[in-house]
């Protein structure tokens, strides 16, 4: 069985091209600021499962070591858009 893990909330997940990042953020107006790296996985171990609604997703990553993390991102207002692209960028 997968063991549920926790990531900051909010926190800023990364596709590289061969590693999957999560780092911590600071919302600042109607931007961001990246704080520090809190975790990253090798993109070959990880599986993502997505669930959408009309204004939601949610993302179950779980990694090679059976960890998971649940993620939610909201989908008006352009979320959806970048929900399309994070999941293309996995391959999925």
């Amino acid at each position: 069985m997968a063991k549920t893990s926790e990531l900051p909330n909010p926190v800023f997940i990364a596709v590289g091209a061969n590693t999957i990042y999560a780092f911590k953020y600071k919302p600042r107006g109607f931007g961001y600021k990246i704080k520090n790296e809190v975790a990253r996985w090798p993109r070959s171990e990880i599986s993502v499962e997505s669930d959408r609604s009309a204004t939601m997703c949610q993302f179950v990553i779980t990694t090679g070591s059976g960890e998971s993390y649940s993620l939610e991102v909201v989908t008006v207002m352009g979320g959806k858009e970048l929900v399309d692209v994070f999941l293309q960028a996995l391959g999925g």
